[in-house]
């Protein structure tokens, strides 16, 4: 629903469907594009593991039918974008204000390609940060600015965060927006707050 109100106002949000246990809404995601099928209710990468990105085919409610059973709630489905992943903490007092777009490597690596956090991962804190302007300073510039519009259009208060992927073209994309994003001390909250002192 996020991702459709995001577009509408003419943000960039991956393309998402919703499969529930009636169907697809709208449709189904086109045959041949890669996705990533994720619960809808969780966070924390909850739900997602090695095989939750695959290319979409006939077969593929069948595929997604059990997870649907084991978590009790309609899955996203979301094209996948490979490229880099990158968090935008948002801090609200009369306007949202954002402090460094913040990196997410695996392994070392910035560039997740066709990688993504899984939850095994996620549970385990085996992810790092980085501050994203040392990667590119005008597209951290440019994550930032969309996710101050995205936390507005979306009336949200408080702390959020936007998560995008950007793309090997530069894009940032919206994938996730969290308006009560993870504050532990192993968060891109923290990792923004130490950063600015």
């Amino acid at each position: 629903h996020l991702a459709a109100i995001l577009r509408q106002c003419g943000l960039p949000a991956a393309r998402s469907w919703w499969l529930t246990q009636h169907g697809w809404l709208p449709q189904a995601p086109p045959n041949g594009l890669r996705v990533i099928a994720k619960p809808t209710y969780e966070s924390a990468s909850i739900g997602i593991h090695e095989d939750s990105v695959f290319e979409m085919c006939p077969d593929a409610v069948e595929r997604l039918r059990p997870r649907l059973a084991v978590y009790r709630q309609p899955l996203t489905v979301q094209e996948f974008i490979k490229g880099f992943e990158v968090e935008v903490p948002i801090f609200e007092a009369d306007d949202p204000h954002t402090t460094i777009a913040v990196g997410i490597e695996v392994d070392g690596k910035r560039d997740l390609d066709d990688r993504f956090l899984k939850y095994d991962e996620v549970a385990c804190d085996e992810y790092g940060f980085y501050d994203f302007a040392d990667q590119d300073p005008s597209i951290a510039s440019e994550a930032m600015r969309i996710a101050r519009d995205a936390f507005r259009v979306l009336g949200l208060a408080g702390v959020g965060r936007v998560d995008f992927r950007v793309n090997h073209d530069g894009s940032p994309i919206i994938i996730e927006m969290a308006c009560k994003p993870h504050m532990t001390t192993h968060s891109s909250f923290s990792f923004a707050a130490q950063h600015i002192g």
